[in-house]
């Protein structure tokens, strides 16, 4: 900030000033350089300095090298006045001050009232200098480019040095009738702009030619005369600029929308912000809060009502009935894109999630309308299918992938011992009942009506016993069993492996391939044995 007016000699002792007051509080000079200045002292320039003359009284703020400066007359940061002046601080309890009534004026003394969503930026009881101010009032703040709620401040001081409404119209006018006179005087074919006609006002959000939006910040009166009609600055920065030639605003009536889920927003004020999201950012709503703010899906935080206006209204959100099929377009939560789902309850709010179940009815969870449509009658038999017992109580089948406690290897032959629980595992068992875990049903593959005929006695698939009693499948020759025949293999052929021995009725001993036979009772069950 520039020179701080208003400020009083209390106390001198030879020649020297000892003690000042300002806006109300009493300073005491301290002793020291640069390095002991804190935020918040008034300093006394002692020696000339490029717009800061000897003998004007300054307000340390943040910024510069050593983390403190001031700010001289021209706007500047101006930290060598630190190596040059007298300190002053404020002591003793804060003076009661007289608060000013009306709209604040930039240079204005406020004070901090009350926080809303302040940080660490700023506490009550704090003594800030408006630096720009918002349409509805609220300001940023010099010290530390804070924005300030109006509900949070009350005006103690005012820089007399700051233009009044009726003196900042006059000098306007004055300055675009200059501009006027001196285009006739030069014959000049000038173009003069008069920002008292531009049709936007701060915190508009238009689209520029490109098609990307802004939000509008203050004017650019420095670059009006550019050829690009009244010019901007957009989204709170101070680098570029934007004429009204080159943007149309976005209609009233999208922007003043009530939000919904899918909606785009644009932010266009920061308040809950930690460094999340910036103004001009734009985001889509994932959950509406009430009346309070928003929760957006791409940063998975919530903004403030005041901090964001609606910029693309998303079509409306499907209805379903109760008992309808749906299907999820997109991966939420613990849904993937593609999964079907089972309407249990919808009121018809668009801002309340749908009470869904899984189509085998295990279990149910919330969704967003906007996530889904209404699911095919292909899409529903095929989810069924899918979710169709694979198991049953009793069956057998071989783990090919993790198990629940992960101590049954893969490859190994499980009984199923159980149905699925809730989280749709099956108990299974070792074939000799030593040990049981859960496993999905992806994790194991059902065997074939042989292969769990060999399972349940602890064999391979076509492992044979002597003794087993077995039926002919296939006849070879003509001297062998006919089809269909049941005989006991009595003996095995030592110099080939799956060769059988058996005794034909006639008494003859003839040889059966184990490709040609199937099990009917292993000799482990026979009662005769």
């Amino acid at each position: 900030m520039a020179k701080l007016n208003g400020v009083h000699t209390v106390n001198m002792v030879d020649g020297d000033i000892t003690k000042i007051s300002y806006l109300g509080d009493t300073y005491e000079m301290v002793e020291g350089g640069r390095g002991d200045v804190k935020l918040g002292d008034v300093v006394l320039n002692n020696d000339y300095a490029e717009d800061a003359p000897a003998g004007e009284y300054f307000e340390v703020v943040s910024g510069g090298f050593s983390g403190f400066t001031v700010i001289d007359n021209a706007g500047d940061i101006h930290g060598n006045i630190l190596h040059q002046c007298t300190i002053f601080r404020k002591v003793g309890p804060p003076e009661s001050h007289a608060t000013i009534g009306g709209d604040p004026q930039v240079g204005d003394k406020i004070r901090i009232t009350r926080t809303v969503m302040a940080g660490s930026d700023y506490e009550i009881g704090d003594v800030l200098t408006v630096q720009y101010i918002y349409p509805d009032n609220d300001v940023r703040v010099e010290e530390n480019r804070r924005l300030i709620l109006r509900s949070e401040f009350e005006i103690i001081g005012r820089n007399s040095d700051s233009p009044s409404t009726d003196e900042r119209i006059d000098s306007l006018e004055t300055r675009v009738t200059a501009l006027e006179e001196g285009a006739e005087d030069s014959g000049e074919d000038e173009v003069i702009v008069d920002i008292s006609e531009s049709k936007y006002s701060p915190r508009d959000v238009v689209r520029g030619d490109s098609g990307a939006l802004y939000v509008l910040y203050q004017r650019c009166p420095e670059n009006d005369y550019a050829g690009e009609g009244i010019a901007w600055r957009a989204n709170e920065s101070y680098f570029g600029w934007i004429g009204e030639d080159q943007i149309e605003k976005v209609s009233d009536e999208i922007t003043s929308a009530t939000p919904k889920i899918g909606d785009k927003v644009i932010v266009v004020r920061e308040i809950a912000s930690s460094g999340e999201y910036a103004v001009g950012d734009v985001l889509t709503v994932e959950e509406v809060v009430g009346d309070s703010g928003i929760h957006v899906k791409d940063l998975g935080v919530g903004l403030l009502s005041s901090e964001f206006k609606v910029v693309e209204i998303a079509p409306d959100a499907p209805t379903f009935e109760v008992g309808e099929y749906a299907k999820f377009t997109r991966d939420e939560h613990e849904h993937s894109e593609g999964d079907v789902v089972l309407i249990m309850d919808d009121d018809g709010a668009d801002s309340l999630p749908l009470r869904i179940e899984k189509v085998n009815g295990e279990s149910y969870g919330y969704a967003n309308r906007s996530a889904l449509v209404t699911a095919t009658d292909a899409e529903v038999a095929e989810a069924k299918q899918e979710f169709s017992p694979k198991f049953s109580v009793g069956d057998y089948a071989k783990v090919i992938g993790d198990t629940y406690h992960d101590d049954i290897d893969e490859g190994t032959i499980v009984k199923i011992v159980a149905g699925t629980d809730d989280d749709g595992d099956y108990e299974i068992q070792l074939l000799d009942k030593s040990d049981y875990d859960f496993a999905p049903a992806s994790s194991l593959e059902k065997l074939s009506e042989k292969e769990a005929k060999f399972a349940k006695i602890g064999r391979k698939v076509d492992e044979y016993k002597v003794g087993d009693i077995v039926i002919v499948e296939v006849t070879v020759d003509h001297y062998g069993s006919p089809v269909g025949s049941i005989i006991e293999l009595i003996d095995t052929r030592d110099d080939r492996d799956g060769i059988f021995k058996y005794r034909k009725e006639s008494g003859s001993v003839r040889l059966v391939d184990y490709k040609y036979i199937e099990l009917v009772t292993p000799v482990e069950h026979r009662f005769d044995k």
